[in-house]
């Protein structure tokens, strides 16, 4: 992996460069490849959203996570229809940048804004109720052994209410899911 820090108009500018992708054949190159670009624009949306929204304040990280059998493609669709992650669904015309509003399964409102949508990958939105905090879901692996996450980047929000989040998630996901 290569960084470059550069500044511009008062910006500062990361160039990431992550190279190596050379055994194991095409089929697990491809996927390596997708899942570390996926993973990739989550953390540099990461970084950005601490630096610009949260400076100098603690993160605490929820990651709920589950199996899955099937495709990908199913399982994306399964969590975002009605029922699944929201009562109402993910609206499929939600693109980067657009604010949004959603009841999910477990009760909770959440609103902000649509950092990036990439079907059937994931997601990744911010969450008002949640002192601004973001909301990833991936699905990684390869077909019959998905690996389904929640990441929670929560800032100023006390270790015990990640904790709690990061259980009832995990047990909506095995709801989904199973």
């Amino acid at each position: 992996m290569d960084w470059t820090l550069e500044s511009r108009g008062g910006k500062t500018f990361v160039r990431l460069v992550n190279s190596g992708f050379t055994t194991g054949g095409a089929d697990w190159e491809n996927e390596w490849f997708d899942s570390t670009s996926y993973g990739w624009l989550f953390m540099l949306t990461n970084l950005r959203h601490s630096l610009e929204r949260h400076p100098g304040e603690p993160r605490e990280v929820a990651w709920p996570r589950r199996k899955a059998a099937g495709t990908r493609e199913a399982a994306y669709q399964e969590l975002l229809a009605s029922g699944g992650l929201f009562t109402e669904g993910f609206p499929s015309e939600y693109g980067e940048g657009q604010k949004y509003s959603l009841r999910s399964t477990t009760g909770e409102i959440f609103s902000g804004r649509i950092e990036f949508v990439a079907p059937p990958r994931g997601f990744c939105v911010s969450v008002e109720q949640l002192n601004d905090a973001l909301l990833w879901l991936t699905i990684e692996g390869a077909p019959g052994n998905l690996d389904v996450q929640l990441w929670l980047s929560a800032y100023g929000e006390q270790s015990s209410d990640v904790k709690v989040f990061e259980d009832r998630w995990g047990a909506q996901l095995e709801r989904i899911l199973s």
